[in-house]
């Protein structure tokens, strides 16, 4: 669904908004499994969504190429932004092998959401080769420096209902820049054969992809925690 709604970031326009928000894991407070809806028209009839321009790589997402499934996503065109506490989304027909968030951290959301295991992290993440909520990779930019890679994996399941918070592999972790208000950054990660490379605007790092990480397919997304930022995606 969008709406356009006022937000407190800078890049306003319209917003998306996921169909339903409960959903918790380790790393993830809440999204949902469950596709959007078109919304009912004024005879109760669904209405037929605009065609939505398929994605190409080494260009920014629009709005309207993104599935939001947690959480709301302001913006328009490809300036986007986030306010909301816990936020999950995918690009459909796009590469999960790479993809770059540029983005401006502004601080904490207003609101605080937790993970499964009761921490409360603000970060900005990359969703890597994601084929569900079950089954996908993060690169993850914490507030406080820290950047992280794991997986989460647990073959033959696909809904939340069914593998919730387990499955997490954490494979690689460093120390980076801490995230200020008001500063920019620019956070890419590419699969190429059996290597991750990270890049954190300056600072490039490589990790050797573990046994139980996706092997191919998926595509690209990303998720944010407690993190209110202006952000461009760019699938690879």
């Amino acid at each position: 669904m969008l709406a356009c709604v006022p937000v407190l970031l800078a890049s306003v326009g319209c917003s998306a908004v996921a169909a339903t928000e409960s959903h918790t894991d380790s790393l993830e407070p809440t999204s949902s499994d469950t596709a959007p809806t078109p919304a009912p028209s004024s005879a109760g009839t669904p209405t037929t969504p605009a065609a939505v321009a398929a994605p190409v790589a080494g260009h920014a997402l629009t709005l309207d190429q993104l599935t939001i499934e947690s959480g709301r996503i302001h913006g328009e065109g490809s300036q986007l932004a986030i306010a909301a506490p816990e936020v999950r989304a995918t690009a459909a027909l796009t590469s999960g092998d790479a993809a770059t968030l540029a983005f401006t951290f502004e601080g904490h959301t207003a609101e605080t959401s937790k993970l499964a295991n009761g921490e409360i992290r603000s970060q900005v993440c990359l969703k890597l080769r994601a084929s569900n909520t079950c089954n996908l990779m993060y690169v993850c930019w914490q507030e406080n420096g820290q950047i992280n890679a794991s997986v989460k994996s647990n073959a033959g399941q696909s809904t939340h209902a069914q593998c919730g918070a387990n499955g997490y592999h954490g494979f690689f972790s460093t120390q980076s820049t801490p995230l200020t208000p008001h500063a920019a950054h620019t956070l890419t990660a590419k699969i190429i054969a059996d290597t991750l490379t990270i890049t954190a605007d300056e600072n490039t790092y490589s990790v050797e992809l573990p046994a139980d990480a996706p092997t191919s397919g998926g595509v690209m997304g990303m998720r944010s925690d407690n993190a209110a930022f202006e952000f461009t995606l760019t699938p690879m």
